[in-house]
């Protein structure tokens, strides 16, 4: 339940793995809160933070984002695909960041969305076919660490020192997917090596799958690390 004297949400002005100031609250178009289907006040404090009205059961927030930045930082849709990183759309309920966090990503109903799939390293709940379910995370800190990528991507899978990985690729592209395979493996391998084999580490590998979201442009460049994709 909310904080007895008005619940505060705020998004953040950071990015896992990014090390600049960002203005993800900039997109937003409009925001809502709700108790119980009536409507409960809420005060903007700053760019970034509202406070809700205090209610006594539970609160519901409305958040609508434009999503029109194909970057590897904020969110992106359109009928060709969908990208979103959880900073630049999941509100934090201050006081809950260490509280586990449900979200459930449903299928576009549009025709041209038909073939989608979702790609994202999320712990699934449950598990439907293309990936449109709901996941979990322990943390606000862990949601905002597992970007989604949706479309109709193509996929290079390999297994390398016994983690499976998977890269997804949006776009027109062509490649040689047994070659990609092979040498995304050597480099993977190697890293893994390195960081986690004795003397240098305890040989334990803390990563159970890993994922690529790879975006094919005619001019576009740049990545960004996260928790167990890139």
């Amino acid at each position: 339940l909310p904080v007895a004297d008005g619940q505060r949400f705020s998004l953040p002005v950071w990015l896992p793995g990014s090390y600049l100031v960002r203005e993800f609250a900039r997109p937003i178009v409009d925001i809502s809160a709700s108790t119980a289907g009536r409507p409960v006040a809420l005060d903007k404090l700053d760019k970034h933070s509202w406070r809700a009205a205090p209610v006594s059961g539970p609160l519901t927030v409305l958040l609508h984002v434009y999503a029109w930045d194909l970057s590897v930082r904020a969110a992106h849709l359109d009928q060709t695909h969908a990208f979103f990183n959880g900073p630049s759309v999941f509100l934090m309920a201050e006081g809950f960041e260490a509280s586990p966090c449900e979200v459930t990503i449903e299928a576009p109903s549009d025709e041209l969305c038909k073939g989608w799939r979702v790609a994202t390293t999320l712990p699934p709940v449950d598990v439907r076919p293309a990936g449109f379910c709901t996941y979990r995370a322990a943390s606000y800190h862990q949601l905002v660490d597992h970007p989604v990528e949706m479309g109709t991507w193509e996929s290079v899978e390999f297994t390398t020192e016994g983690v499976p990985h998977q890269m997804a690729i949006t776009g027109r592209a062509r490649f040689d997917r047994e070659r990609l395979a092979r040498d995304l493996a050597a480099v993977c391998g190697e890293h893994l090596r390195m960081f986690h084999a004795a003397p240098h580490g305890d040989g334990a590998i803390p990563i159970a799958r890993y994922l690529f979201l790879t975006t094919a442009l005619g001019d576009g460049y740049g990545g960004l690390e996260h928790m167990d994709s890139t």
